[in-house]
């Protein structure tokens, strides 16, 4: 049995990591660099995460000392974790990949010879060439993690132009992020990661659901909740007690699944009771837009953004939305003859029957608690965090809706205390095009044929199986995997093994020997990111607005490349280079032959030159500091949608979303709807049985997925409370009822997929009693990773590979699994 001080005790183990050795930072590292000859300070950025961290690598008579926060950098302040401290250990790790491997033996085998870059190369160039000639570059493939998802996007979507083949995705989208982008999104024109933040400096009251700040990746996050703790309530909505809810006023163990069910009733509250702000309402948000019969009524485009009727109070009339003098929130009207209402009386009928009382039965928490919540909350002019890893259910994206409208009502809209939009996404996003996958990508037609509404974005990855084993809707031969451990993120990890025993060739690219390796032809070895310089990228997470770049600290310790060069080389092998150079032209917004000649002068760093003149970057200021900042933390809060329209198509807060009413004839009811509305969690329609458990899951401290679990000094902290971290969490009076102890070997099988995996079972109070808790991305099977001491579950083998109809993600957390003594 562990005790809440055992569980504190665990927890102060982050801090620990976090704060080791970080005791000497010179107040200048440009200075210092120039002060000594045998010690330099090296700006990069982080890549222990995807968070993007802003470090300085400390090199000493040419050899890597150890890394430093960069003091005053606008995303993490000078602040890093204890994976951001580890990257020492991961460019020094002996099990790196050392050379390009060539296969030997059978797949499924480490049967692998080294290889030169040249014969390595030219093997891939031939065998893309093969289905060239064959009239079929498009049974190509490219599945990426979060690199080819996010800051090296445009260099992917060059390589695949220049593979001739529409068939890539970054995997993060469909496994991490798309339902919550797209849940912000369709009220406030942007959602993900980078372009949003909760205000800890200013909140006085934040509620946080379906996350784990301080136990998690995003130390952006972490050290801002951390520093500004004591100067807001925080309420935390999780089934166990995370590392988060221990520094939480109150912790609510609700029922998972469930959360949608608890906005929708504060709501209900917060709107019954009169406690919303309806001056940003009326003002900031299309909540006074007239609907009939649930749609708009007489809605126009005018400068591409959507204009509309609203009932002017002043006048007893209908007017233009933006010559309204006193628009109406509530009320019933008629206007030529047609009976109208405004969307807040819409969204008033809507949660009226989403009572507390009704929630509690749904959520498991007392009604009482959460009409206290919802009138503190609009007390205090509250915020919902802004999350973080999102399709976990089928209700996910409007679980994030309903965040977003939550937040509308009391109006924590980008200002102080509330949610605020960062420079990324007001610089970035907000001019940026929506891009749509080519219409014969395997992942569009795959997600249109059944019905997915989000099919043109094409981010549906699970497609990729049906595409290589059953040839649907046309085959995949030739894989390229980049930055991604399939066998450890993709559910049903059984398929994945048969679909890449099935491919005909694939080519793997990483640092470390991953399970999936084990299936591929030719094994690329990457440079680390202490090993390399790299392009220029915007800053983000942050309210502030600028570039920053890694500068190469040192020269690779092994024969490795950058990933941007392997793709460079292998399009010059196929005669495409001039495609290559042309598509990232596009994509960066610099003229190709600038781009090409630069690289040929100075390699990656000759990209980033070419991209800071482009952009106006002071060069010499980047290669010093590691970053630039062009706009500052005013110019950013209070900009949209007080002073600039959001990129909604009415440039407001929608309570009416349009992006969500364009769905409704690809998506079929209930998981769809213009407003919000009511969808349960799938796993809610079983009914448990004595063994069965919902599944659920988070992250480490020490660990991002699976790819930082084979570093000795992160291995050793996790090892220092195996239990904790490597353990599945069970209620001590349902394992009572199973004869299980703490420390007991148990077996965990998926009632969905049949497939089983052994744990330990860590037994507790702090988790409830129809729920297992993990931490993912431990399990690793590959025995070329010598610094796991104990393997962990492998949870990809319990989820099954299935998807939302509507945004179309894994929802990872729709799993029921079953529980037995070995």
């Amino acid at each position: 049995m562990v005790t809440r001080r055992d569980f504190l005790k665990a927890t102060a183990l982050t801090v620990t990591a976090v704060s080791a050795g970080i005791k000497f930072q010179p107040k200048s590292y440009a200075e210092a660099t120039t002060a000594s000859g045998e010690v330099k300070f090296v700006p990069s950025i982080c890549a222990m995460c995807p968070a993007a961290c802003s470090i300085q690598v400390e090199v000493r008579d040419g050899k890597v000392y150890r890394i430093h926060g960069t003091p005053e950098h606008p995303i993490n302040n000078g602040k890093i974790c204890a994976r951001g401290n580890a990257g020492v250990e991961r460019l020094y790790n002996p099990d790196r990949l050392k050379k390009p491997l060539i296969r030997t033996g059978e797949k499924g085998t480490w049967s692998f010879r080294e290889a030169s870059w040249d014969e390595a190369i030219s093997l891939i160039a031939s065998k893309v060439k093969e289905y060239h000639d064959l009239g079929h570059p498009e049974y190509i493939g490219m599945l990426g993690g979060w690199l080819p998802c996010s800051y090296y996007k445009p260099f992917f979507k060059a390589f695949l132009a220049a593979l001739g083949t529409p068939n890539g995705a970054g995997v993060p989208e469909a496994l991490c992020f798309i339902s919550k982008a797209l849940g912000w999104k369709s009220a406030y024109g942007f959602g993900s990661h980078p372009e949003l933040l909760t205000d800890y400096e200013n909140a006085r009251y934040v509620i946080m659901l379906r996350r784990n700040v301080a136990g998690s990746i995003s130390v952006v996050h972490g050290w801002r909740l951390g520093q500004n703790r004591r100067r807001f309530k925080l309420v935390v909505l999780d089934p166990r007690y995370s590392e988060t809810a221990a520094k939480a006023d109150l912790w609510l163990p609700i029922k998972p699944g469930t959360d949608l069910a608890f906005l929708l009733a504060t709501m209900n509250v917060i709107i019954n009771e009169k406690l919303y702000d309806s001056n940003f309402l009326a003002k900031y948000t299309n909540a006074p837009m007239l609907l009939k019969d649930g749609k708009p009524f007489k809605v126009w485009d005018e400068n591409g953004k959507k204009k509309y009727l609203v009932y002017d109070l002043a006048k007893a009339s209908a007017v233009e939305h933006d010559i309204a003098l006193l628009p109406a929130l509530e009320g019933e009207y008629e206007v030529d003859g047609e009976k109208v209402i405004p969307v807040f009386e819409a969204l008033k009928r809507k949660v009226a029957e989403y009572t507390p009382e009704w929630a509690e039965k749904e959520t498991d928490i007392p009604a009482e608690k959460i009409r206290e919540i919802a009138r503190d909350f609009a007390l205090h002019r509250g915020v919902i965090d802004s999350g973080w890893h999102g399709p976990k259910y089928r209700n996910s994206l409007l679980t994030w809706r309903a965040a977003a409208m939550v937040n509308a009502l009391v109006g924590s809209v980008n200002n102080d205390g509330g949610l605020l939009f960062t420079g990324f996404a007001q610089f970035v996003s907000a001019k940026a095009k929506s891009s749509e996958a080519p219409p014969q990508s395997v992942l569009r037609m795959w997600a249109e044929k059944r019905g997915i509404a989000t099919a043109f974005l094409g981010h549906t990855v699970q497609a990729f199986y049906d595409a290589i084993v059953n040839k649907d809707p046309y085959p995949i031969k030739m894989l390229f995997v980049v930055g991604h451990n399939l066998l450890m993120n993709m559910p049903e990890r059984q398929k994945w093994e048969k679909a890449m025993k099935k491919l005909e060739f694939m080519v793997a690219v990483d640092i470390l020997p991953q399970d999936h390796l084990y299936y591929a032809d030719v094994v690329l070895p990457e440079s680390t990111y202490i090993e390399k310089d790299d392009p220029l990228f915007p800053i983000a997470y942050a309210p502030a607005f600028g570039f920053h770049s890694r500068i190469k600290a040192i020269d690779p310790v092994y024969d490795t490349k950058h990933v941007i060069e392997m793709m460079v080389e292998i399009s010059r092998s196929i005669g495409t280079e001039d495609v290559y150079f042309k598509a990232l032209s596009k994509g960066l917004g610099v003229d190709a032959t600038k781009l090409k000649e630069y690289y040929y002068a100075e390699g990656v760093a000759g990209i980033r030159r070419a991209q800071a003149e482009a952009k106006g970057v002071n060069y010499n200021e980047l290669l010093s500091k590691g970053y630039v900042v062009k706009a500052t933390r005013d110019k950013i809060v209070y900009n949209m949608p007080y002073k600039q329209p959001l990129p909604t198509p009415t440039g407001k807060v929608e309570l009416y979303s349009f992006m969500l009413a364009s769905f409704a004839s690809k998506a079929e009811d209930p998981y769809w709807d213009p407003i919000i509305k009511w969808v349960p969690p799938k796993v809610s329609e079983r009914r448990l049985g004595s063994n069965e458990f919902y599944l659920i899951y988070s992250r480490s401290p020490f660990t991002t997925h699976s790819s930082t679990s084979d570093n000795p000094v992160l291995a050793k902290l996790i090892e220092d409370a195996e239990l904790y971290y490597k353990g599945i969490w069970i209620n001590s009076e349902r394992a009572a009822e199973l004869g299980i102890k703490n420390g007991d070997r148990v077996i965990v099988e998926s009632v969905y997929t049949g497939d089983k995996t052994e744990a330990i079972a860590f037994v507790n109070e702090l988790v409830r009693k129809d729920t297992i808790f993990t931490v993912s991305g431990f399990g690793q099977s590959s025995e070329k990773l010598t610094h796991i001491p104990q393997r962990g579950m492998t949870m990809m083998k319990l989820a099954p590979l299935q998807f939302d109809s509507l945004s179309g993600t894994v929802m990872s957390q729709e799993t029921v699994v079953r529980i037995s003594r070995v």
